[in-house]
């Protein structure tokens, strides 16, 4: 999982086309910590430049990056009838979405802001940490979902269901 994670972020250095991540396995095996290291990484390297213009002039740019712990999100929305909350997320040039599973739970609405977020998210690098194997995936949501998570170099990591919580390790 380790080493996954480290040669996506070494992608960033490289110039490479922005890629998918997801974490896939069982509650407390460190999926979200390690997503949220990814993304240290990548503001560290993306996350603010001062540079000299041709002009001469001191710019400064700041790109965001962001973390959507889903549930939540998805209660603020519902609650506030923010019906297109999702596209406040697809400008992030690197989000991580923290068990958009979670979907399933809430009903059709949150399955289908989830399926259009991810279709927004086609060239941008994501990461996602799931509570599911990538077959749950396809069963309680779209298969398309799950074709999205492993179509065109991105990547999966599924850790099987006898992994040791991370506290108890």
């Amino acid at each position: 999982m380790l080493d996954e994670a480290k040669t996506l972020a070494g992608e960033f250095d490289s110039g490479a086309t922005p890629r998918w991540l997801a974490f896939c396995g069982p509650t407390g095996t460190g999926k979200t910590f390690l997503a949220r290291q990814v993304r240290r990484y990548w503001n560290s390297y993306h996350g603010l430049w001062r540079g000299q213009s041709a002009q001469g002039d001191w710019t400064q740019r700041i790109q965001r990056s962001c973390v959507i712990n889903w549930a939540r999100e998805i209660a603020r929305a519902k609650d506030s009838k923010a019906w297109g909350f999702v596209r406040g997320y697809d400008d992030y040039p690197m989000l991580v979405i923290d068990d958009p599973s979670k979907a399933y739970e809430t009903g059709d609405w949150a399955k289908s802001q989830l399926f259009e977020l991810l279709e927004y998210r086609r060239d941008k690098w994501t990461v996602t940490t799931w509570n599911l194997d990538l077959e749950e995936i396809s069963a309680r949501f779209e298969p398309a979902i799950k074709d999205r998570l492993i179509r065109g170099g991105n990547r999966v990591i599924e850790l099987p269901p006898e992994t040791p919580s991370y506290a108890e390790r």
